[in-house]
């Protein structure tokens, strides 16, 4: 447990520095320059996902594994790895084919120039959680923890150097983020717990990807809702548009960091303890959504009430402040089925979540082209993901409800979107539409603490007997 609150610490560390990090190269960018680093990111995100799942689902069988069964399944650690490798050179020949191929591609966006750095970062990111993932089981979180804060540090130190430069900014950003993976295969291949050799079993492939691919699909909800919005806006709004929202994007995810670390961290722990009986199951997830809900809130009120002092070092991107409010609240109604989301994968519900993603992302792909070709204000490309947010919540509770054999509107109305949510975030919404100043906004986090006040009691009390067990 140690290991863990050191782990969760040094995680809110690293995010802090991002955190800074993000802003100093919006800042030497501009809505412009943002725009096009945007999509080098975005393209590397659609390339981290090309990874069939397989970090997943070696993560979850490592985390639901007996004892006695862990040995046999180390040995797919290797299979994992070396697949993972050889798909990772097959991108990077594609990637650099396309951009010779086809060197007007995404022209606004400078893809023939930053296309195969982007396709390497994504590369990188794949490598990245392979290995979070498999060390997080074994319990290895310095190394995890280190490692992040040096590649953080690493391009912290570039960002400095070139920030009076902005082409070059951006070119040697990308660059030393496509060369960390190097820094990242010695961290991680140095003294490994568990062995790798080359092996590419087709069984065991098969297993891992039938259990992965599901799991892919249904875990990265939120981003392939994001992803599809944002590509979409890519061929409608003007650069500056895009760039506002590639920020607004990028400070919705900095401040929800930290509190996606933690979920993460303890991931195998609530995994391992909702997969065997339902009834304890449900049990366990009622707790894990008590707390995990208050603390989600919690971060984006509080969050949010910290951007008078934001946009005061950064007016460029002051107007889409609203946009930005929309996004963090989305945030809370993607993120609140938390609980219920880990419950079915540890029941083996991975395909019926993966029909839930697919669902929610053709919603948002057909609301977001209706908005493009209504010609609405680029504002509502965030309400559209609130939307989405809101029906994919709405679907894994419904899901949850049938397995734990429990009535939907008891779990979802009287457990995770329960009047401790509803009300406050009504309140910013409606501070947010009529333009109300900071103290109506202050006013409404404050009710949010005043109703939550036995929420707070219970987090105090877990952490008080965390102290008497060490």
């Amino acid at each position: 447990m140690k290991k863990k609150i050191f782990f969760t610490l040094s995680r809110y560390l690293t995010f802090v520095l991002k955190f800074i990090q993000a802003l100093y190269i919006a800042k030497y960018l501009g809505p412009s320059g943002l725009a096009i680093y945007g999509f080098a990111q975005l393209v590397a995100l659609y390339i981290s996902f090309l990874h069939f799942g397989i970090p997943l689902s070696i993560h979850t069988m490592l985390s639901v594994s007996k004892k006695e069964d862990s040995i046999k399944t180390q040995t797919y650690i290797s299979d994992a790895f070396s697949f993972l490798l050889l798909a990772a050179i097959v991108f990077c020949i594609v990637g650099g084919l396309i951009t010779f191929i086809l060197p007007n591609l995404f022209e606004k966006f400078q893809f023939a120039k930053y296309g195969v750095l982007s396709v390497v970062i994504g590369v990188n990111l794949i490598i990245v959680q392979f290995f979070a993932n498999v060390y997080q089981v074994y319990g290895q979180y310095i190394r995890i923890a280190l490692n992040e804060l040096i590649s953080v540090v690493i391009l912290f130190c570039v960002v400095f150097l070139y920030r009076n430069s902005p082409d070059n900014l951006l070119q040697n950003i990308l660059t030393m983020s496509a060369l960390t993976i190097f820094v990242n295969l010695l961290f991680f291949l140095y003294k490994p717990p568990f062995k790798i050799i080359f092996s590419l079993r087709t069984d065991v492939l098969h297993t891992l990807m039938k259990l992965g691919l599901p799991m892919l699909v249904s875990t990265v909800g939120f981003y392939l809702i994001t992803f599809s919005v944002r590509t979409i806006s890519n061929y409608k709004y003007t650069l500056y548009e895009i760039g506002l929202f590639t920020f607004a994007l990028n400070i919705a995810n900095a401040i929800m960091m930290g509190l996606n670390a933690i979920g993460w961290t303890y991931y195998s722990t609530i995994l391992a303890n909702t997969c065997e009986g339902i009834s304890s199951a449900y049990k366990y997830v009622q707790k894990v959504n008590r707390i995990f809900n208050f603390v989600l809130c919690a971060t984006v009120f509080s969050g949010i009430l910290c951007f008078p002092l934001l946009f005061y070092f950064m007016p460029a991107y002051k107007e889409f402040h609203n946009g930005i409010c929309i996004l963090l609240i989305s945030q809370i109604f993607m993120s609140m089925s938390f609980g219920y989301s880990s419950l079915l994968v540890a029941q083996k519900e991975q395909n019926s979540m993966a029909v839930i993603s697919f669902i929610t992302l053709a919603f948002a792909i057909a609301v977001s082209i209706l908005v493009c070709i209504l010609n609405l204000p680029f504002l509502y490309q965030t309400v559209v993901i609130l939307a989405s947010m809101f029906f994919y919540s709405l679907q894994i509770c419904y899901r949850g409800a049938k397995v734990c054999e429990e009535g939907f509107v008891k779990i979802f109305f009287g457990e995770v979107l329960n009047f401790k949510i509803v009300i406050p975030v009504l309140l910013w919404l409606f501070c947010i539409l009529a333009d109300i100043g900071f103290s109506g906004r202050l006013g409404a986090t404050l009710i949010f603490f005043l109703i939550s006040h036995r929420d707070i009691g219970y987090c105090i009390s877990l952490l008080k007997d965390f102290k008497k067990e060490n």
